[in-house]
């Protein structure tokens, strides 16, 4: 029924968000539909937000590096953007950046996992939202949710996208 669809592949970095999160948008529309245009990252006047600025109580604790556990990972430093928060309690605060896990028996110590409240502020959730049930249950709803900067600038772009049309009462 629609005239255009595309694709658009966009990085959650490149709109504010601490976390390098790649997401996928197919869209289909009466006209064709721009992707929206980031607000952080070369080019545009801002930098990247890092780890270091969304959670500035990890380094207060000694804390110089995030990791993500998903088949053998490098540690990043705090100065970048998070790897992708999943469902899974996957992030871990690091004290020596560098540090290389290959499996089990080569972990890096000491680490310790971020808190659900943390990897809701990486998502770029503000503090007042809640999310609900047990540990498992919040973790699950924050790294399957798209961050709230990304999904406004897409639907901002398919909002512009749309034209008016009046709708019988059939139609509704």
């Amino acid at each position: 029924h629609f005239k255009h669809v595309g694709v658009w592949k966009l990085n959650a970095k490149d709109w504010g968000v601490a976390q390098d999160r790649w997401r996928v948008f197919i869209w289909a529309a009466e006209v064709p539909l721009q992707p929206p245009v980031p607000t952080h990252g070369p080019g545009t006047g801002q930098a990247y937000v890092t780890v270091k600025e969304a959670l500035p109580g990890l380094l207060s604790e000694g804390y110089e590096a995030i990791m993500s556990f998903q088949g053998g990972a490098t540690s990043r430093e705090l100065a970048n953007p998070s790897p992708t928060v999943t469902g899974r309690r996957n992030l871990y605060a690091v004290r020596e950046p560098g540090l290389t896990y290959r499996g089990a028996g080569s972990i890096p110590r000491p680490f310790r996992l971020l808190t659900p409240d943390e990897t809701q502020v990486l998502q770029a959730f503000p503090g007042t939202f809640d999310f609900l049930g047990n540990l498992s249950d919040r973790q699950l709803q924050i790294g399957n949710a798209v961050p709230p900067p990304l999904a406004a600038a897409v639907v901002t772009m398919v909002t512009l996208g749309l034209k008016p049309r009046r709708h019988t009462p059939t139609e509704l």
